[in-house]
């Protein structure tokens, strides 16, 4: 079934079973916007996010050829979840919304990128993300980051009733990783659209719809999406930040190059 450009938790309730597919006018969308970004990119001017550093950074340019590494390391830096794994049910209709979000051609993405979304969740390769993380209005960084590392044949997912690496589920089903362009890093973890609107699915929806069975939907949804933080030393920190300590240094690394400075 194509998808709509409009979508309500009624809707939600009745599509798991179904296939996505991009529409003629999604695709031109996506396309004419990206194709928009690639154009303003030639003119040699600078963009927060897209060919700058983050947060503080955002006055460091980054060369070109390292727009894609920039992206990457967004992506696996904030792949720092923490608790228990979000159920499967939960995290395909997360996986549905990045795509119907992605699909409306704001976000400056490759139509690719969208159809490999669509891809896992036709082949039902479910990311695995964890509770803890979102910052709330800040954006649902944790668990989008873990939704978007299966694009790059990281982290895990559950494929054929199994949990597995993602690049091992990505083979069995015939697909390859795919590398970020400009932005595409950005446009996956930033966003807090996710948050709003599982938070109404889990208030209104019934339990057998959510994919909750027997846990408590308002626990859930606030451990989720409303008050996913956690602190962490560095001696109780879990791998994936320990990971995320990784690829923040790889992006400092960048960045100093920039300034010709040296990163102790």
């Amino acid at each position: 079934m194509q998808l709509p450009e409009h979508i309500s938790i009624e809707l939600l309730g009745k599509w798991t079973d179904n296939n996505i597919v991009l529409s003629e006018a999604a695709t031109g969308r996506i396309a004419h916007n990206r194709a928009y970004l690639d154009n303003i990119l030639k003119d040699g001017k600078t963009y927060y996010g897209i060919n700058t550093g983050f947060g503080s950074l955002c006055n460091v340019r980054i060369k070109d050829h390292e727009l894609s590494l920039l992206q990457e390391n967004l992506v696996c830096s904030h792949a720092c979840g923490m608790g228990d794994e979000v159920p499967t049910e939960i995290v395909k209709l997360m996986l549905l919304l990045k795509i119907h979000g992605l699909s409306l051609g704001y976000s400056g993405v490759r139509t690719e990128i969208v159809q490999r979304l669509a891809d896992m969740y036709n082949k039902n390769i479910i990311p695995v993300v964890y509770e803890l993380g979102s910052l709330g209005a800040s954006g649902d960084l944790a668990p989008l980051a873990h939704l978007s590392l299966p694009l790059l044949g990281k982290g895990e997912v559950y494929y054929e009733n199994k949990k597995m690496p993602a690049a091992e589920a990505l083979q069995k089903a015939g697909l390859q990783p795919m590398e970020l362009a400009a932005k595409e890093g950005l446009a996956f973890a930033e966003r807090n659209a996710v948050h709003e609107f599982l938070s109404q699915l889990v208030d209104d929806a019934d339990q057998k719809t959510a994919g909750l069975g027997g846990r408590d939907r308002g626990d859930v949804g606030r451990c989720v999406y409303g008050e996913g933080r956690a602190v962490q030393t560095p001696d109780t920190q879990s791998a994936p930040a320990q990971r995320a300590d990784r690829y923040r240094r790889a992006d400092i690394n960048i960045i100093s190059r920039e300034r010709n400075t040296a990163v102790a």
